[in-house]
């Protein structure tokens, strides 16, 4: 959706606010930002209250996604391939992974910056080459709903980013930095290779990581940032003209704060809401209900079944396994 001059004004209003609200961030966002402020924060006081539309997020969605949260962590041991074609058979819409780098420069999938919670193994990942990584079972400390650990010692590895994207070159997949130190340009590199850029969307554990794969990859979608919070809620509270420089906000489930007006809210300003992490099936069906875009959960197949019998898909292919389309 083409920009017009005042849709235009508001995101330069909303990048100038950023940058005055938060001259911590990093210096990018400074350098960046300081020439349009300079041009942009005269109109932007001359018309504060401004209803120019933003652009609508193109991962909004009118039926709910689902999320397999860490590829369905309570289907299969957390980030793992076995978890992730379970999510898929059960119908989950998007794929997610936690993302570390090992000392000889592989992406892999894995949550906690050491190996000792989800495999047989001790020691860091950023300490061990991949070949070490590989030695471990990564099915031994999945219980599994009869706590019979079902996955243990039968061949269950920690995958590789790129063994993830090229399993499911289709599905559209939530990547999260763990840990600093190479691996935005590392990811940077293989989406680039793989011709994934389009097929992912970014986030990390801290703002100073993203920021520097933004500046990478600009060509990635990376979602809201913390020091892009509190903006987000100013903006929201006094009403004044503002849209989001990103397409997708990621904000934990909380059903005092997450309502119709909310949600409504961040349609409006270019925002696709997906929650995290929802289990419950009443939760669940409240989200459904509300018409949040996308929710995260360790237990897609229990998502799935709730949103098919809230909202049944009449057209009989409508949940995308790539980058979603506008949705108007």
């Amino acid at each position: 959706m083409p920009l017009s001059a005042t849709d235009g004004n508001t995101q330069s209003c909303a990048l100038c606010s950023f940058a005055v609200w938060h001259s911590s961030v990093v210096h990018r966002y400074r350098r960046l930002v300081g020439v349009a402020c300079i041009v942009a924060l005269p109109a932007c006081s001359a018309s504060p209250k401004s209803t120019a539309p933003c652009p609508p997020s193109r991962f909004a969605s009118k039926r709910t996604l689902v999320i397999a949260h860490a590829g369905g962590e309570g289907l299969g041991p957390p980030n793992t391939i076995q978890a992730m074609k379970l999510s898929m058979a059960a119908g989950a819409d998007v794929n997610d992974a936690d993302v570390h780098i090992t000392s000889d420069g592989v992406l892999v999938a894995i949550h906690d910056d050491s190996v000792d919670a989800s495999t047989d193994g001790t020691g860091m990942v950023g300490d061990m080459t991949f070949a070490q990584l590989e030695e471990l079972d990564a099915g031994a400390k999945f219980a599994g709903p009869n706590n019979d650990f079902p996955f243990r010692g039968k061949g269950v590895k920690i995958p590789t980013v790129e063994e993830i994207l090229t399993t499911f070159p289709k599905t559209l997949t939530s990547l999260e930095f763990k840990v600093h130190g190479d691996a935005p340009q590392a990811m940077c590199t293989l989406l680039r290779r793989l011709n994934q850029t389009k097929n992912v969307y970014m986030s990390s554990k801290t703002d100073d990581m993203i920021e520097e794969f933004n500046t990478l990859c600009p060509e990635v979608v990376s979602t809201v940032t913390d020091a892009m919070v509190p903006i987000l809620r100013e903006a929201q509270t006094s009403g004044r003209a503002w849209c989001s420089p990103v397409p997708i906000g990621q904000p934990p489930f909380n059903e005092v704060r997450m309502t119709a007006a909310s949600l409504k809210w961040s349609h409006d300003h270019g925002l696709a809401t997906y929650t995290w992490t929802v289990d419950n099936p009443k939760d669940i069906t409240y989200l459904v209900n509300l018409g949040v875009d996308a929710i995260y959960t360790t237990r897609p197949d229990v998502a799935r079944k709730i949103v098919d019998q809230l909202k049944p898909d009449k057209s009989s292919g409508n949940r995308p396994l790539a980058m979603p389309a506008t949705t108007t």
